[in-house]
């Protein structure tokens, strides 16, 4: 009966399934139809149309290079008044440079003699582009499409106006365009099996009538566009493809998922239910419960990582209550340690011993504040208090060469920061940077403020300054490389500590001359906030 009912479940799984599969694809494919309908095709227009734009930019700015060309010509000769001759020799080195670029270039002089530099010459005064000039301020005019009286090449004519005039027998430069250049630049749009072309007007594009045109109008040359025709099934023919493609993966997709379930629903049900039953077994508190790995496949290495998984949470958990047996006694030790100093101060100061009831007092306030009751950040102002206590300790030691001040505005005082950062950085300019000199009175300067939405905090020594040396290894450290072995520990988990409570919203920056090392860390607005809302590590 069992098997029975197994059989027709199966059935029933492999026929919601399949049926599941082709109406969801059917679905797609009408998505899909939809989408190329409204979307792809429209946007393979839209990507042609910009095609032909760009080459039509292309064409512009190479017609605009040539008038440049022509133009400087024409501002030199005109400031430095040249004559025919002079002009006719600089234009002749422009049409060697850029040879094919140029048909011709001539001289116009005022009355409409056009003059080569093989001395030939001819009139274009019934030119239409001349009389355009002639009759207006313009700088220069464009011709219409002409053909050249050499060898019948297609051309432009640029005429330009030399300013200011120097005398009559040069007066414009009538620079003779190939065009040829222009068409190949059209004719580089291929697509679909179609070219580009090039037309000016009053020419019409002679694409078939079921073509889908695009066109652009060529800046700087009035009248000329690029234009392409592709015909509309062309356009179309990539969406039917993909159709067709869609329609046999999804066939295919359907066959082989139906195949898979029917060769390896047993092999792949069978291992599941038997690791969920492990699983639920674990919860009865048998830590020696574990999978069985009997396969090499992914089922296999779900259930070695499921081991894996119990062996590191029971060895999380056993860490944990070891740790926290750990922090019972820890508890223990701050409040031992304050009564044993308040009794030895009790002590001294029965003995009128002043001094050492002042590092008491020092000592007892330097541990309470660095021990603390567990929390990780702390006001500024408590920071502070915590490093000068340290100070004050150092200060007895070190009468005779540190004297230490504080600098700290109330908006930063009641700031949050990390707890114990200011302290190994403080001994470190003890160490470092006092103490080996040791010949005259060396000052410590605490700062704390806020600068620009940013907490600041400085300490400044005027010290002996740290070489070049290892402030390069120290610079490289901040950049993210390892920790060298020769930078200590303390200023490395200051730094490492702050990388990983703020990230990129801390910086720790290292200056040192001759007259002081400088210290800052800058805390910014959006790493405090996340301070304030519990962050920590």
């Amino acid at each position: 009966m069992y098997n029975k009912v197994m059989k027709s479940l199966q059935k029933r799984i492999l026929l919601y399934i399949t049926g599941s599969l082709v109406l969801l694809f059917t679905i797609l494919l009408l998505l899909m139809h939809h989408q190329f309908k409204t979307t792809v095709i429209p946007l393979n227009e839209s990507l042609t149309q910009q095609i032909v734009q760009a080459k039509s930019d292309q064409i512009s700015s190479w017609f605009s290079e040539r008038r440049h060309e022509i133009e400087t010509i024409a501002s030199i000769a005109g400031e430095h008044a040249w004559s025919r001759e002079e002009i006719l020799r600089e234009t002749t080195l422009l049409e060697q440079r850029m040879k094919g670029e140029y048909e011709s270039i001539h001289v116009v002089d005022a009355n409409g003699e056009s003059y080569a530099n093989s001395g030939q010459h001819f009139a274009i005064t019934n030119r239409n582009y001349y009389r355009e000039l002639e009759e207006s301020t313009k700088t220069y005019a464009i011709s219409d499409l002409l053909y050249s009286r050499k060898n019948d090449a297609e051309i432009v004519v640029l005429l330009y106006r030399i300013e200011p005039l120097a005398n009559d027998e040069a007066v414009y430069i009538a620079a003779a365009v190939n065009i040829e250049k222009m068409r190949k630049l059209a004719g580089e749009i291929e697509m679909y099996d179609s070219r580009g072309k090039l037309f000016t007007a009053p020419a019409s594009s002679l694409q078939p009538a079921d073509n889908v045109n695009f066109s652009s109008e060529i800046e700087g040359l009035s009248g000329w566009r690029v234009e392409f025709g592709v015909p509309r099934s062309d356009l179309e023919q990539g969406m039917i493809r993909m159709q067709q493609t869609a329609m046999l993966t999804a066939l295919l997709i359907i066959l082989v998922l139906i195949l898979l379930f029917s060769l390896f629903k047993a092999s792949i049900v069978k291992p599941i239910r038997q690791l969920k039953t492990v699983m639920q077994q674990t919860s009865t508190g048998d830590r020696s419960i574990r999978a069985v790995v009997d396969r090499q496949d992914e089922i296999g290495e779900l259930a070695e990582n499921f081991n894996t998984m119990l062996d590191n949470l029971y060895e999380i958990e056993k860490e944990q209550k070891t740790l926290q047996f750990r922090m019972i006694q820890e508890q223990v030790k701050p409040h031992f340690l304050y009564n044993t100093l308040d009794t030895i101060r009790w002590l001294a100061s029965g003995y009128d011993a002043h001094e050492v009831v002042t590092m008491l007092e020092d000592l007892s306030l330097y541990f309470r504040l660095g021990l603390g009751d567990g929390q990780t950040f702390i006001h500024v102002e408590q920071e502070f208090r915590h490093a000068t206590s340290y100070l004050n300790l150092q200060q007895v030691r070190y009468e005779d060469i540190l004297r230490y001040e504080t600098e700290l505005s109330d908006a930063a005082s009641q700031q949050k920061m990390p707890r114990f950062i200011l302290q190994p950085l403080v001994e470190n300019a003890i160490y470092h940077g006092i103490k080996p000199l040791g010949d005259k009175i060396y000052t410590i300067i605490l700062r704390g403020y806020l600068a620009n939405d940013q907490l600041v905090l400085e300490i400044e020594n005027n010290g002996q300054r740290i070489s070049p040396e290892k402030q390069s290894l120290l610079e490289n450290m901040l950049n993210g490389e390892e920790k060298p072995a020769e930078i200590g520990f303390g200023f490395y988990s200051v730094y490492r500590r702050l990388k990983l409570i703020y990230g990129s919203h801390a910086q720790l920056e290292i200056h040192s001359t001759e007259e002081k090392t400088l210290i800052r860390i800058c805390l910014a607005e959006e790493g405090r906030a996340a301070d304030a809302s519990g962050t920590h590590y």
